[in-house]
C-alpha cells in the first residue's frame, strides 16, 4: 500500500473520530431532559414560582419523608397514589414535580405528560438540592 493511500485511510479516520466527539458532546451539552419532561434546578424553581403564581408543585414523596419538612405551598401525593389521584391536579396549568433526589419525580413527571398535562417539569435532585441550595 502506497504512503499516499495510508495518508487517506488516517485522515478519514480522523475526520470519522472528529465526527464522533462532536455528536457526543452534542448529547452530553443538550437540555436536561428526561424522557421528553423538562429538568430545572433549585434557583430555577424559585425565579419560576416568582414569576407564576399559576404553577402546581406536586411532591412525590412518601408520608414520612414529607414530615421533614417540603417546600412551602406544595401539594403532597405519594407517587405510588398518583394515578388514581390526578383529578386533583389541573393538566391545563404547569406543574413541577419533585421527590427527595430527583428520581421519583422524573418518573411522576413522564406519567403526567402521558396523561395529557399540558407543561410538566420536575426538580432536578429533589428536595435535597433545594435545601442545599437554600442553606437549610
Amino acid at each position: 500500500m502506497s504512503v499516499r493511500r495510508k495518508m487517506k485511510i488516517m485522515r478519514t479516520k480522523n475526520y470519522i473520530l472528529t465526527l464522533m466527539f462532536a455528536f457526543g458532546f452534542l448529547l452530553v451539552s443538550r437540555p436536561a431532559v428526561s424522557g421528553g419532561v423538562k429538568s430545572i434546578d433549585p434557583k430555577q424553581l424559585d425565579l419560576m414560582l416568582q414569576a407564576n403564581p399559576q404553577i402546581q408543585l406536586l411532591d412525590v414523596r412518601e408520608d414520612w419523608e414529607v414530615r421533614q419538612g417540603k417546600i412551602s405551598g406544595s401539594k403532597h401525593i405519594p407517587l405510588g397514589e398518583l394515578e388514581k389521584r390526578l383529578q386533583e391536579l389541573d393538566p391545563q396549568r404547569p406543574i413541577i414535580v419533585y421527590c427527595r433526589v430527583g428520581n421519583r419525580s422524573a418518573r411522576a413527571a413522564e406519567l403526567l405528560q402521558s396523561r395529557g398535562f399540558v407543561e410538566v417539569m420536575h426538580l432536578k435532585g429533589g428536595i435535597e438540592a433545594y435545601s442545599v441550595q437554600r442553606g437549610l
